[in-house]
């Protein structure tokens, strides 16, 4: 489905959008969240000083249709890098939101948080997101074998780093 999209920062009021989302088909299966997530639950993944998030908005329906969040790493000596995660609703993916929000992302990190390094991790099985990760810039650092349970089998992960070039 094609549709014109806004980026924007996370809200609170978000979180029951951001929810649907998380647990829908399509989504859930590729990200570590359950059907049974709770708005509180989702609440937390979202919020804290160390977390930037952008959202998806379908322009003309005023609807979140995904989300991309960095994670600033905790460990003092590890404060130059940040996970990502990314989700987007199955009815919007391969239609360039995921390049948007990554787009959006990139540029916080390097530009404004003056981090050196994103990493992020994915299902090797996610072909087209391992596919939309490499262009964007992320290259292959290693696999992790039978990491994650997914509909009732161990799937193998894989580990994708950027580093910036200053």
């Amino acid at each position: 489905m094609s549709a014109e999209v806004n980026i924007r920062s996370f809200s609170t009021e978000d979180v029951k959008e951001l929810n649907k989302i998380r647990r829908s088909e399509g989504v859930f299966e590729t990200i570590l969240s359950l059907k049974d997530e709770t708005v509180d639950q989702t609440y937390h993944y979202f919020t804290g000083e160390r977390i930037h998030t952008f959202i998806a908005e379908n322009k003309s329906k005023h609807q979140i249709i995904g989300y991309i969040k960095l994670v600033i790493d905790e460990e003092k000596r590890r404060r130059h890098k940040a996970n990502i995660s990314i989700a987007i609703h199955n009815d919007y993916q391969g239609n360039g939101v995921g390049t948007k929000l990554f787009n959006e992302a990139i540029d916080l990190a390097e530009n404004w948080l003056m981090l050196r390094k994103l990493e992020l991790t994915v299902l090797e099985t996610n072909k087209h997101g391992i596919e939309l990760y490499k262009k964007m810039g992320f290259k292959v650092e290693g696999i992790s074998k039978e990491d994650t349970v997914v509909n009732g089998r161990y799937e193998d992960v894989v580990f994708m780093g950027m580093i910036f070039n200053r």
